[in-house]
Parts: C-alpha cells; sequence; structure tokens
C-alpha cells in the first residue's frame, strides 16, 4: 500500500512539474526576426502587426516591446552580425517566435540562377544560420536553456502583390525555379531542426499558398469574420482596413498580421499542450479599423497552417498518471 501511494505521489509530482513548465508561458514572450515580426513598421498608421495584437491580448513582451529584438530587413545571416539571437537569450523568456528568411530571397532573386551546387550551398548557409541562432536562444538538445520555442517556416515572397506584379515579370524561368528550390530546401530544413528540437512550427509557406492560392491565378479575397480582406492590391497612399498588404505590396496587413497571431497561439496550444484563447474574427478586425462589423463570434481555422512534434515521454508520463489515478 505504501509503495501504491510513493508511485501515486511521484505520478502526481510529475503531473504537476510539467503544469508548472507550461504555466505562464506568456507572461515573458519574446521574438526575433524580420519586419514581419518588427513591430516598429509603418509607425504613421494604425497598423498592428501579429506581435502587436497578442500584446492587446495580454502576452507579455517586455516594456515597449523590450524582448521583441526583430529587426527589419534582417536575414537569416544579418540577424547573427545584428546580434538578435544573444540579446533574445539574454531576456530568458519563456517562449521565443523565431521568422526569418523572406529577405534572405528577395535581396538575391537574381543570383538566384546559379548551378544546383550553388543553391545548395546558399540554402545550407541560412539553415546553419537558423541552426545557430535557435540553439543559442533554447540552448542545445543535449542542454537546453528552458526557453520554448516557435518556429516559422519561410513566407513565399512571389505570392505578394510586389512579388506577383515586379519580381515575377522580371524573373526567367530558370530564376523562379531557382527560388522554389532554395525557399523549398530552407523549409524543409526548418522543419527538420523543429522536429529534431520538438519544436511547433508556424507554416507561413503553407498558409500563404493555400489563402492567396496560385501565383498566376490568386484568390481575390479571404473572408474573415464575413469581411472580405483584399489580397489583389493595397492601398496607394495609405491602407484601408480591408487591405491584405501595405502600401509596398510586401508586408502583411492588419487583418493578415491577425491570423498569423493566432497561427502562433494555436503552435503553443498544440505543441506545449496549452488552453491558450485565440482572437476571434471580430477582434482581428477591429484591431485593423473595420467599422460595421458583422455580430456574432467566429474563428478563422488556422490549425492546418501548424505542424507539431510528437509528445514527449514526459507528457506521456503525465497522462498515463493520470489515467492510473482515475482507476485507483
Amino acid at each position: 500500500m505504501l509503495k501504491t501511494s510513493k508511485l501515486i505521489a511521484l505520478l502526481i509530482s510529475a503531473v504537476f512539474m510539467v503544469a508548472s513548465a507550461f504555466g505562464g508561458i506568456t507572461d515573458k514572450v519574446g521574438a526575433m526576426g524580420d519586419s514581419l515580426t518588427d513591430q516598429g513598421m509603418f509607425p504613421e498608421t494604425d497598423y498592428q502587426n501579429w506581435v502587436a495584437q497578442l500584446v492587446g491580448a495580454d502576452w507579455n513582451f517586455g516594456v515597449d516591446y523590450q524582448y521583441n529584438a526583430a529587426v527589419s530587413g534582417a536575414t537569416a545571416s544579418s540577424l547573427l552580425a545584428q546580434g538578435q539571437h544573444t540579446e533574445l537569450a539574454s531576456y530568458q523568456t519563456n517562449l521565443a517566435v523565431f521568422e526569418i528568411g523572406g529577405n534572405d530571397i528577395t535581396m538575391n532573386l537574381l543570383s538566384l540562377s546559379a548551378p544546383p551546387a550553388d543553391l545548395d550551398a546558399f540554402a545550407d548557409q541560412r539553415i546553419d544560420d537558423i541552426t545557430t541562432a535557435v540553439n543559442t536562444v533554447a540552448g542545445t538538445a543535449s542542454n537546453p536553456t528552458g526557453t520554448k520555442m516557435v518556429l516559422c517556416t519561410m513566407p513565399d515572397v512571389m505570392l505578394t502583390p510586389v512579388g506577383r506584379g515586379f519580381f515575377l515579370p522580371l524573373s526567367s524561368p530558370e530564376m523562379l525555379a531557382a527560388e522554389e528550390y532554395v525557399s523549398a530546401r530552407i523549409n524543409a530544413g526548418i522543419k527538420d531542426l523543429a522536429r529534431e528540437r520538438k519544436f511547433p512550427v508556424v507554416d507561413l509557406d503553407y498558409m500563404m499558398n493555400d489563402v492567396i492560392g496560385n501565383i498566376n491565378n490568386p484568390n481575390e479575397y479571404v473572408t474573415i469574420g464575413g469581411v472580405d480582406i483584399s489580397l489583389m492590391g493595397h492601398g496607394d497612399t495609405a491602407p484601408v482596413p480591408t487591405d491584405g498588404f501595405a502600401t509596398d505590396g510586401f508586408h502583411p496587413w492588419t487583418a493578415l498580421q491577425g491570423l498569423l497571431s493566432n497561427m502562433v497561439i494555436e503552435a503553443v496550444n498544440q505543441g506545449y499542450a496549452e488552453n491558450l484563447p485565440f482572437l476571434s474574427d471580430q477582434d482581428i478586425l477591429a484591431n485593423a479599423g473595420v467599422s460595421n462589423i458583422p455580430s456574432g463570434v467566429s474563428y478563422f481555422d488556422v490549425s492546418e497552417y501548424v505542424v507539431v512534434p510528437e509528445p514527449t515521454c514526459l507528457i506521456l508520463l503525465s497522462m498515463g498518471g493520470l489515467v492510473l489515478i482515475r482507476k485507483k
């Protein structure tokens, strides 16, 4: 009887240890990356990127976004030179979100028609840089820091209005094939790293291809909470609330950024056994400044845009312990 009591006590301790590890995950959140994550973009507007919208949902990124180390224009290599990874590591956040790669493509698009060996080297260097940044913030697999991470795949920049309207007409078939090859290789590397480290992944690449559609015949709108958000154009002088992109035709505007906020929430919920509330479609539309929002509460389903690792042994142990206790 005593041995059984001790076993139950140990299992309960394991459950609480898991709960403690997962508890308060949004109390201290950090990020690193490029302009998609840098909340300081477009300061003269009411723009809210995914970080700002999560702050509005009581996620703590520090005073004045202190824990967000993202810098507009960053690439996988310049992120290291800027010290984003060491800065973020110094904050010892509970959770860190990492998004990078779009600029690696746009800044090298004209030179990506090199032979495959050069393309492999280009992609491998980016994967190495991303791995260095992840290992600095989260530690290595054998010596983790305790910071949980969410990794993002590289978005398909060719699907943005400027990608379709500017880069696509200037690109030869060889350049487009090279861009697709490099992007796929880098994203595969990100997913492999996430699988190895058991980090959830926000699949920006899949999300953009699914929502925007084929590059030669893209969807005109995506509907959020009964409101059509334009995917084709953007304001010439200033975006309107229902624009999908900023005036530069490159950066997703507030409504699409709200979907990214929910993708991060989905990744944390699935990957770390949390039950964090999502932004409703109506929340996202209000953040975007949409007037006359249809009544009701709805949620755009982002679950298919998240990839999660297998449960850890500790989580399975705690779940087994709960079953055992119930049977007793």
